[in-house]
């Protein structure tokens, strides 16, 4: 009886361990949170891409390039023993002059020596221009 109730705890531990992001997930989803608030925070036009050298373009879409981190990102940060990488693509709209789609992708290194990364997307305005 022991034993079988000892089997349900391990079980029920593994099940929600793998229904939970990994914390290097999390701090990956932090990190590129704290960048799209500084975009806030920052002046209207120095709202920019990190290196262009840190994408390349495939099947008509711009995404970054992984093979050339960390060379090219636009910033890092070591947390806890692993270094995160921060590049983020700004796209003015072409019909709205005072809205911006930034998106912020955070590399680490996964198991494996595999690249893992988060992706978050936002729209910024120019409030002072947004009427123009």
């Amino acid at each position: 009886m022991g034993l079988l109730l000892l089997l349900m705890v391990q079980m029920t531990t593994v099940t929600a361990r793998s229904h939970t992001p990994s914390s290097k997930m999390r701090t990956a989803v932090k990190m590129g949170q704290s960048a799209m608030d500084a975009f806030r925070k920052s002046q209207w036009d120095s709202v920019q891409s990190s290196p262009a050298e840190g994408f390349i373009e495939e099947n008509g879409k711009i995404i970054p390039a992984a093979s050339r981190l960390p060379q090219v990102a636009g910033d890092s940060v070591s947390v806890r023993g692993t270094v995160y990488y921060r590049i983020w693509r700004v796209v003015p709209d072409p019909e709205i002059k005072s809205l911006k789609t930034v998106t912020v992708w955070c590399f680490w290194k996964g198991e494996g020596g595999a690249w893992r990364h988060t992706t978050l997307v936002t729209q910024l305005a120019d409030v002072e221009h947004l009427a123009e």
